[in-house]
């Protein structure tokens, strides 16, 4: 039987709604709401048809903030009376809002970032629970990860996200919740979904399992997980396919800010294009605490990286973004994570950034004229700079490749941690939130291979510098630089 943690928020959810104007404008009967009311049996009877139209979220659990006489919770809030949760989140997305809170005083919220005030004074609640939160009279508020959208059945089928397929455990745990046989992929998935599990599995792909993890995945035979999926089509139990659904692990506590003023002073370096963010996503679900930055980015921080207006020196965060290509006493780092990325890589993604924003990509036409000519020598140069003073400055040095955190996120990660030397007492159940969460929300679209973009001279230029990094992270005694020359 699975057992509900108290104080549990239904986000993430898949918002099975019943408001009256829906039901009005039905004309055909396939088109239904399916609620949480409605038992296993009951929906293994039904036809796949029933579940052909959904409202579907994503939604991230952001925490409790306390009320602030006199400033706003959100910024550019509006105000709805309070019909639940869901709903509420419904009606912000509707309204393009990214933010959705609902207080004690029976409010629904609606705005595009969290006031920076509450952040200066009460970050330190987000990670009280829904319930405690409304005792202390507080406001719970969610993050909007992709906007509601009514799909059917045969977008929501093509949007699955499968893990993988891997031997069947012994046992799924308390928090499972098992439907029973022949549930078609599409209704084992919804209804999982409906029921606020995170994950939803079809053992020998008959069998409906819901479930909540509490270990990581590898605990339960990860690392075998194949994209063969053969083993998984036959009709033995033996293996089993995951797959993801929008329900945020209710596993997974919310982030927050360190209560005291934290040192040592960890400065999260890297050349412009890197994966900075990514690295930033990471270590904030990986330790539970947010990474702060130099910058004061209003696009990061209204997307969720809501230590990027405190001061860079403020001691609350774990870590402090910069990309600032010389190492200055202005700013003393007790410690520095450098970041370095092949600079063939970097430098197109950081000229996509300039001509997309932090998600977007820059046209062909742009690679062919003399701007692009001027920017590659100009960028080449800083990132060699970069590496020259950071690995000659006075602070301990931790070098990371890019490269290699692709291979093996949670690894580099778990270093990463040790090295900034902060103890976490949940980190196991830290990491399995990170491995269901690698990619964060910051990924430009696929694009052709780079190698074009360069001209033969440009590649000389590039390889040369790449050869005197090389060298130089070798007197030091760092990792050998990866093969990025061309």
């Amino acid at each position: 039987m699975r057992l509900f943690p108290k104080g549990l928020l239904l986000i993430s959810v898949l918002f099975l709604l019943s408001i009256l104007a829906v039901f009005k404008k039905r004309t055909t009967s396939n088109s239904k709401v399916v609620t949480k009311a409605q038992s296993p049996d009951a929906l293994q009877s039904e036809g796949t048809e029933s579940f052909e139209i959904q409202i579907r979220c994503k939604v991230h659990r952001v925490g409790c903030l306390l009320p602030i006489d006199g400033f706003s919770l959100l910024k550019d809030q509006s105000k709805e009376p309070f019909t639940g949760v869901p709903d509420c989140i419904h009606h912000c997305s509707k309204n393009n809002f990214t933010y959705a809170a609902t207080n004690e005083d029976k409010e629904c919220l609606c705005g595009t970032s969290v006031s920076y005030k509450y952040i200066e004074n009460d970050g330190n609640l987000l990670s009280a629970s829904a319930s405690k939160c409304k005792e202390l009279k507080g406001a719970y508020v969610n993050r909007i990860v992709k906007k509601c959208n009514t799909e059917k059945l045969s977008s929501i089928l093509e949007q699955h996200d499968m893990v993988g397929c891997f031997p069947t455990p012994s046992t799924w745990g308390d928090d499972s919740l098992t439907l029973g046989e022949d549930l078609s992929l599409p209704k084992c998935l919804l209804t999982c979904e409906s029921k606020s599990f995170a994950y939803a599995i079809l053992v020998g792909m008959k069998s409906c399992v819901c479930w909540n993890p509490i270990l990581r995945l590898h605990n339960f035979g990860y690392p075998h997980q194949t994209s063969d999926l053969l083993p998984c089509h036959k009709t033995s139990n033996n293996f089993s396919a995951l797959f993801r659904t929008y329900v945020q692990n209710v596993n997974c506590k919310s982030k927050r800010f360190l209560p005291t003023n934290f040192t040592p002073r960890v400065a999260l370096l890297s050349f412009p294009g890197s994966g900075n963010t990514w690295l930033r996503h990471l270590l904030e679900i990986a330790s539970g605490f947010y990474t702060g930055s130099i910058y004061q980015d209003e696009a990061l921080y209204g997307e969720g990286y809501l230590g990027e207006y405190l001061p860079w020196d403020s001691g609350r965060t774990i870590a402090i973004k910069t990309h600032k290509p010389e190492y200055s006493d202005d700013r003393p780092f007790d410690k520095i994570i450098f970041l370095i990325r092949n600079p063939f890589d970097a430098i197109v993604a950081e000229f996509n950034r300039l001509h997309g924003g932090h998600t977007g990509l820059a046209d062909q036409k742009d690679f062919e004229g003399k701007e692009w000519e001027k920017f590659v020598p100009y960028k080449v140069e800083k990132w060699s700079r970069t590496i020259y003073s950071y690995l000659n400055a006075p602070p301990s040095v931790y070098v990371v490749y890019y490269e290699d955190l692709l291979v093996d996120p949670i690894k580099q990660v778990k270093l990463m941690i040790k090295f900034i030397g902060i103890g976490i007492t949940d980190f196991n159940q830290r990491l399995l939130c990170t491995e269901e969460n690698l990619n964060g929300n910051w990924q430009r679209p696929p694009k052709d291979s780079v190698k074009d973009y360069y001209l033969p001279w440009m590649v000389e230029l590039m390889n040369k510098y790449i050869r005197n990094a090389r060298n130089l992270l070798k007197l030091k005694n760092f990792k050998d630089l990866p093969k990025y020359e061309r």
